[in-house]
């Protein structure tokens, strides 16, 4: 058996009973079999910046308004 797998059984009817060590190692292993995960990097990199002024309604435009 597995490492996480403390006993396995099956009953006449066919169901499967698995009996596991650690139960949210089991979880998170059910849920990403499942697709229940997203497994996408994070981005850590954001640099946010606070002004004690406000922005001109020019630096606006040039950094918020794209051409079409």
């Amino acid at each position: 058996m597995s490492d996480g797998v403390r006993w396995a059984s099956r009953s006449s009817t066919g169901t499967v009973r698995i009996r596991m060590h650690n139960k949210l190692a089991a979880l998170v292993v059910l849920g990403k079999y499942l697709g229940m995960f997203d497994e996408r990097p994070q981005n850590t990199n954001a640099v946010y910046a606070i002004s004690d002024k406000p922005m001109t309604d020019d630096e606006w435009v040039r950094r918020y308004v794209t051409p079409h």
